[in-house]
C-alpha cells in the first residue's frame, strides 16, 4: 500500500511535470571541516579536490522560490558525512552546517563555469525525474520489504491481542 502511494505520486507529479523544463541545480558546500584530537583540521572536498555538491534536478520556479532547498541541504549534510568519513577524523562540522543553515544560501545552476557541479549527478530529462525513479528490485531491497512486513504484521497482532484484552 505504501508503496502503491508513493508510485501513485510519483506518477502525479511526472503528468504535472511533464512540460516543466527541469536543470540542475545545486548547493555548494563551503565550510565544512574535520577535525582530529591532536588539534589538526581539514576542508572536506570532494574527490576532485573541489567544494562537494549536492545537486537535483529544479524547475525555474522550483529555483526561484528555493521549495526544494531544504532537501538539498539533507542531501548536502549527507554528502558531507560520508566525504568525512573517508578522512577517518575524530569529528566534523557537518551537522552544525546543516542545522545552522550555513548552505542554505549557495544554490546555482550547473551550467556555465559553474558546470563542473553535480557531474557525478544523473542527468535531467523527462525519464529521470528526481524523486520518481523506482530501479529493478535488488536482494538488499528484497529483505528490507519482508522485515517491514514482518514488523507491520507483528504490529498489528499485537494490537489485536491488546484490543482483546480490553
Amino acid at each position: 500500500m505504501i508503496a502503491s502511494l508513493a508510485l501513485s505520486g510519483c506518477a502525479e507529479r511526472q503528468l504535472e511535470d511533464e512540460a516543466d523544463d527541469r536543470e540542475r541545480a545545486c548547493m555548494l558546500m563551503a565550510g565544512g571541516r574535520v577535525y582530529w584530537e591532536d588539534g589538526q583540521s581539514r576542508v572536506i572536498v570532494d574527490a576532485s579536490g573541489r567544494s562537494a555538491t549536492a545537486c537535483l534536478c529544479l524547475t525555474e520556479e522550483e529555483f526561484e522560490t528555493q521549495s526544494r532547498h531544504d532537501e538539498l541541504n539533507e542531501r548536502l549534510y549527507e554528502r558531507c558525512e560520508a566525504l568525512a568519513a573517508t578522512f577517518e577524523a575524530d569529528s566534523n562540522d557537518c551537522l552544525e552546517h546543516y542545522e545552522a543553515g550555513t548552505w542554505l544560501p549557495g544554490v546555482w545552476w550547473a551550467r556555465d563555469e559553474l558546470s563542473w557541479m553535480g557531474e557525478d549527478s544523473p542527468p535531467c530529462d523527462a525519464e529521470a525525474l528526481e524523486g520518481c525513479h523506482v530501479s529493478e528490485p535488488t536482494p538488499a531491497s528484497a529483505c528490507l520489504f519482508l522485515a517491514l512486513f514482518a514488523l507491520l504484521r507483528t504490529r498489528r497482532r499485537q494490537t489485536r491481542h491488546g484490543d482483546d484484552s480490553s
